[in-house]
């Protein structure tokens, strides 16, 4: 019979506690996030003039120099730094690059629509905010700017332990301190709960529509009545929306809502398809599966990493939580 110390250790997830898995779920996250990025980057140059009309000069008039050379820089990021995340070459430089690409995003999509009731209400039109999967990539690459790639790629120490050594500049410090990667894990974990907590409750107000339309109609072979798993998909979104966000039982949650987020992919998938993915540019200016499966990216890293030491329960953290500085 195993010992209570072992089965204590198994509940708790501690078998997850191996830098080469934080290295894993880091591998996870960059191939996510750059194959719902690279399609941005491939829609601007489809339509240099549109974007350039309809969004740089309407919205940042102040920018110097024509339009299109902002389309032109913005596309070439999302396509370079796809590249790079999935590579493993410049990953830092290109996070921080997209981190401000996906600021201004994020910029336009609230000039152009306001808040949308976030984070609590739900959003006016569509199941989701439209700046929602501009936010998550914005999370994810301030992240991975002072995390690191991990040692699944080319590139896995660049800067170089040495040259950080020899650095004083500020800019540098923030590379060689690891409680800078644990701040924007908990940015990371704050900013993804506070997009999908309202996934939850939009499940919770339409009980019987979501039951019927998506559960009864795409799921038939679940057991039970539709309903409990409309209840049971929300409580996880929710309570896993509080645990991500203070910190309690991450791991936990973490894995629950990677299971919740791999049913809302295949129900996005048999309802509208691949939709071109990932280098086909879809209808609407993004796939309908954006941010079910930028979430779930980031929900398997959190699972794997744990939570950092910004947590209320650190005892299941990992033991390398920013593997490109050790």
């Amino acid at each position: 019979m195993p010992a209570p110390s072992a089965i204590m250790n198994f509940l708790m997830l501690k078998f997850l506690e191996h830098p080469v898995l934080v290295d894993l779920g880091m591998l996870v996250l960059r191939l996510v996030t750059a194959s719902l990025m690279v399609h941005h980057g491939i829609d601007k140059l489809q339509h240099v003039e549109g974007f350039s009309t309809n969004v740089i000069a309407a919205y940042f008039p102040f920018l110097p120099g024509p339009p299109e050379f902002w389309t032109y820089l913005s596309a070439s990021f999302e396509l370079g730094g796809s590249f790079c995340f999935v590579v493993g070459i410049f990953v830092r430089p290109a996070a921080v690059l997209l981190a401000g690409t996906m600021v201004n995003a994020v910029a336009f999509q609230m000039m152009a629509h306001g808040l949308q009731n976030y984070p609590f209400g739900l959003p006016p039109s569509g199941p989701a905010y439209t700046f929602e999967p501009s936010m998550m990539f914005l999370f994810v690459c301030g992240h991975v700017a002072l995390a690191g790639p991990g040692r699944f790629a080319l590139q896995p120490h660049f800067p170089s332990q040495k040259f950080l050594k020899e650095q004083t500049n500020p800019i540098f410090n923030l590379l060689k301190d690891p409680m800078f990667a644990d701040l924007t894990m908990l940015l990371l974990r704050a900013g993804t709960a506070s997009l999908m907590v309202h996934h939850g409750i939009d499940k919770l107000q339409h009980v019987e529509g979501f039951s019927t339309n998506v559960i009864a109609a795409y799921f038939p072979f679940l057991p039970g009545p539709p309903a409990f798993w409309t209840y049971l998909s929300a409580f996880f979104e929710l309570g896993g929306s509080f645990c991500l966000t203070f910190g309690i039982f991450v791991r936990h949650a973490a894995a629950l809502l990677v299971g919740t987020m791999i049913n809302a992919n295949a129900f996005q998938f048999m309802a509208n398809g691949f939709q071109g993915y990932p280098f086909g540019v879809p209808a609407g200016g993004a796939y309908t599966f954006e941010p079910t499966l930028a979430m779930f990216g980031v929900n398997t890293y959190i699972m794997l990493a744990g939570p950092g030491r910004f947590a209320l329960q650190t005892c299941c953290q990992a033991t390398n939580p920013t593997p490109a500085l050790h």
